[in-house]
């Protein structure tokens, strides 16, 4: 019998997974289906064949997503709650110094970071949008090439942070410079 909301048949994970969802809702909460993009490709060998760099390649991307989701809470504390009229000084104000610091760094990362990179870095860690979705939108038609050429420049944007926040000696290098086929 088919999915009916009528006769109270819940789909099973392993089909929730395979249809391709992120998450579900139920029971007042959301529960993560399947693993973000990020951590299948550390988890996979995606990222880098040395595993310190691969680490440190996840590590950048982790907080970069940990970093948008509190700034993301920006915007819900703008209603004035003492009965006066108006609203705080911006529709869009941080309600608290933890998200102000998280915008700011959020702005910082991208300005570190080439512009066409940001777009499949944001895309990838942040909204964590497919690979293969992400190069088809970069004009490649074909899945290889389209994985290809967006995870060379998801790798390419998380070594600019690397460098960047200093995960690495400055000896190390943030990609590996032997031959590489990604995954």
């Amino acid at each position: 019998m088919p999915f009916s909301a009528d006769h109270g048949h819940q789909p099973t994970p392993k089909r929730l997974a395979q249809s391709g969802l992120i998450a579900a809702r139920g029971y007042g909460r959301t529960t993560r289906i399947s693993t973000p993009p990020l951590d299948n490709l550390l988890a996979r060998g995606g990222l880098d064949p040395d595993g310190i760099r691969a680490r440190a390649l996840w590590t950048a991307g982790d907080r970069l997503r940990n970093m948008a989701r509190v700034a993301a809470a920006s915007g819900y504390g703008t209603a004035r709650l003492d009965g006066m009229p108006g609203a705080a000084p911006g529709p869009r104000a941080p309600i608290t110094e933890a998200v102000e610091r998280s915008s700011r760094a959020l702005l910082d990362a991208a300005a570190r970071i080439d512009p066409a990179d940001w777009q499949v870095v944001h895309l990838v860690v942040v909204e964590e949008a497919r690979l293969e979705e992400v190069g088809r939108n970069m004009g490649f038609g074909r899945k290889s090439a389209a994985l290809s050429a967006a995870k060379a420049s998801l790798r390419r944007g998380l070594a600019s942070l690397v460098i960047a926040w200093k995960l690495l000696p400055p000896t190390e290098a943030p990609l590996s410079t032997t031959p590489f086929t990604p995954r």
